[in-house]
């Protein structure tokens, strides 16, 4: 929604719901989440551009998530840009992250989602296919986690009249309950779970 002649409002909201019926979700499983945004884009003269935005996620696994954000520019003169941010990201645990229980009959490997990590390593030491297991019993009942973050952001744009450019970015990002990969067993057939 156009505002006025120096801002814009933007909104949407959504809702997905995941449903899976498989040999490697078992057994059925269903995650959804609901969410909101909102953005609004101000410019209040020439030389400034301010955009402020705020998410709200509703997963039905995990907590409500608020992430704000602003960003800045500033146009000193035509060939040169200013600019900053600050903003919060959330990200929930999909459906593999949590459910998965796949083993590749061909090159031998297996993948465990998270909630599934205890009873497939039962499973497998009890059928005699781990030679190793690489976590303590304490980490396979751990709930993961949302993913969580802060990013911070500032640069610089010149723009030569000859038509080159030039740009320095600084950035950091701190990432809170990092969902990733682990190798978390050996199996006897050299392959690992993951």
């Amino acid at each position: 929604h156009i505002l006025d002649d120096r801002q814009i409002l933007t909104v949407g909201a959504g809702f997905t719901r995941e449903t899976v019926i498989s040999t490697r979700f078992y057994p059925r499983k269903t995650l959804s989440d609901g969410y909101f945004y909102a953005q609004h884009e101000w410019h209040p003269t020439l030389r400034w551009n301010i955009l402020t935005g705020l998410r709200y996620d509703r997963p039905s696994a995990y907590h409500d998530q608020l992430s704000p954000k602003i960003a800045a520019e500033y146009r000193p003169g035509r060939r040169l840009s200013v600019r900053a941010s600050v903003g919060t990201g959330y990200k929930a645990p999909d459906f593999e992250q949590l459910y998965l229980n796949f083993s590749n009959p061909v090159v031998g490997y297996s993948v465990l989602g998270n909630q599934e990590v205890a009873a497939g390593l039962a499973r497998m030491e009890a059928e005699g296919q781990i030679s190793q297991v690489f976590i303590d019993s304490g980490e396979t009942t751990a709930g993961l986690l949302p993913e969580s973050s802060i990013a911070w952001n500032a640069g610089a744009t010149y723009r030569a009249a000859a038509g080159w450019q030039l740009a320095v970015n600084l950035f950091r990002n701190d990432i809170s309950n990092l969902i990733d990969t682990r190798v978390i067993a050996a199996k006897i057939n050299g392959q690992s779970v993951y």
